[in-house]
């Protein structure tokens, strides 16, 4: 039985997002935000119906988690947020603590912040987008995935 995973990366003022079907590994949408933090950000996606391109306020990475699981359903790419499975989050920095995935747990989260300093362009974004998915999507595993 297929599984919907999806894949971010949240920057200082971008968001990037895949769906991958597994395990063919097939790509059922992709596309970004860009200039969170702005009154004039970029949402991008692929829809079944062709791209699609808002212009809106983004204030935060919160408001495009939103704004993505909406337009999920409402561009009809998923029947529900619960077909999602499991998110992964990549995270610029582990240190010397993380050299492979790991469930994104509390714990890890606060190790991932205690390593901002090593990364302060990545780290703490890397960690909002993980807090604004988990809120979204509490009950599927979230793992985070270090370039480290």
């Amino acid at each position: 039985m297929s599984k919907l995973i999806l894949a971010v990366n949240a920057g200082s003022s971008s968001l990037k997002f895949k769906i991958f079907e597994v395990p063919s590994e097939k790509v059922i949408t992709s596309g970004l935000f860009e200039r969170i933090g702005h009154d004039d950000g970029i949402f991008k996606i692929k829809a079944p119906s062709g791209d699609v391109k808002r212009v809106l306020p983004l204030p935060n990475h919160d408001v495009c988690v939103n704004e993505l699981t909406k337009a999920l359903v409402e561009l009809k790419i998923i029947k529900a947020i619960t077909d999602i499975s499991a998110v992964g989050h990549r995270v610029v920095q582990g240190g010397k603590y993380f050299a492979d995935s790991t469930l994104f747990t509390e714990e890890v989260a606060e190790a991932v912040e205690r390593l901002i300093p090593l990364a302060p362009l990545h780290n703490g974004p890397n960690l909002t987008g993980f807090r604004a998915f988990k809120s979204v999507l509490p009950d599927v595993a979230h793992i985070a995935v270090f370039d480290t």
